[in-house]
């Protein structure tokens, strides 16, 4: 273990003692080495007078540490008295200052969801930790199941499928269980972010972190308005079609040869490219906002104006636009929506062998191709 490590153990160590100690036991202590250090004697008259046993044996050991400091330098008794004085304002910060800055924080309850790859849900932004108090304690991984899954197996669509209800009960009971703000982050498949954001919904306000590609911590998106825009790359719809290929990319470009395993030859094909490709390009929340409105708006419209019965949805973009549309997704106003998952393996990439109906049960959503 770094010396980092170590220091930073024994002070969270430290500060806990702080905070769990018995003060009137520190107290007691206090005044008993204040006085013994100050004065040097206890009058024996006071011994005389008192009835109690108890208070009697404490008054002995005072009148024998007493005469103790009677001995000593005065220099090492101001030491002492300079001791308990520091302990005392270390007291006084952390069980009382300390503790009504915590007061004073918003908790946000962390949702953590790693399926794809391991995450350390760190914070090192002085902002995040100034204004909140997280509480990361649940999270769910299943990351050494995925890994496992292959689409050729016979058991895919079960091992999958149990998974996915595992991960739905998992936020059922992640919204049951605690109360006030939310929060969520993690490195997931596609298909199971976009599932997580829609069983949460629109109606509960969940507060998004990123991480950028080479940090080891999250940061708070930012109110920036500069920003790249989410323009259509391509809109081709098809006299009636009744499905629709919705592509959507902002860290990498989707290929219309990509789209093949999914028949576009008999569907109509709606692109969506931010202007600029990048892991990082959506770190603004105004930027996330509006981007998940331009989709919405276009591909509703889209459904409405030309009967549009299922949704075939590919996403290369970021967790919070990812988690973010699918809070936004109703089968009030859309059709059935497939999200699929991107795979690349050589010899003959199939690029979206498998996905997900958002709105089915676990039992009944699996789509491989």
């Amino acid at each position: 273990m770094r010396l980092k490590e170590i220091a930073k153990d024994l002070k969270t160590k430290f500060i806990e003692k702080i905070k769990t100690c018995k003060l009137i036991t520190f107290f007691i202590i206090s005044i008993g080495v204040f006085i013994a250090t100050v004065i040097g004697s206890i009058p024996v008259s006071i011994y005389e007078n008192l009835k109690s046993t108890f208070f009697k044996n404490i008054l002995l050991t005072m009148v024998d540490v007493c005469d103790i400091f009677t001995k000593i330098h005065y220099l090492f008794r101001i030491t002492i008295l300079a001791i308990i004085f520091i302990s005392w304002v270390i007291i006084f910060y952390y069980r009382i200052i300390d503790k009504e800055k915590i007061d004073e924080k918003e908790i946000i309850h962390i949702l953590g969801h790693t399926t794809f790859k391991n995450s350390q849900f760190d914070f090192q932004d002085k902002n995040i930790s100034d204004k909140y108090s997280l509480d990361i304690s649940r999270q769910f991984n299943v990351i050494s199941e995925m890994n496992e899954l292959k689409t050729e197996d016979e058991k895919f669509k079960y091992v999958l499928s149990n998974i996915i209800n595992r991960q739905d009960t998992f936020i059922n009971d992640f919204f049951s269980v605690n109360t006030g703000k939310y929060g969520y982050m993690g490195i997931s498949h596609i298909p199971l972010i976009l599932r997580a954001g829609n069983k949460i919904g629109d109606g509960i306000p969940v507060k998004l972190f990123h991480k950028k590609r080479d940090d080891d911590f999250y940061s708070e998106l930012n109110n920036d308005i500069d920003y790249p825009q989410l323009t259509i790359e391509k809109k081709e719809i098809k006299p009636n079609a009744k499905e629709l290929i919705v592509a959507i990319a902002t860290t990498m470009k989707i290929e219309d040869y990509q789209l093949d395993i999914l028949n576009p030859k008999n569907k109509s094909i709606l692109k969506f490219n931010s202007e600029i490709f990048d892991v990082d390009v959506i770190v603004s929340e105004r930027q996330l906002n509006q981007y998940v409105r331009t989709v919405l708006n276009e591909v509703r419209d889209c459904i409405r104006k030309n009967n549009i019965e299922k949704v075939h949805l590919v996403i290369a973009s970021s967790v919070t636009f990812t988690f973010e549309l699918g809070k936004r997704l109703n089968p009030t106003y859309d059709r059935e929506v497939i999200i699929y998952h991107y795979e690349y393996k050589l010899p003959n990439p199939k690029f979206y062998t498998w996905g997900l109906s958002l709105f089915k049960k676990p039992d009944e959503c699996i789509i491989v191709n």
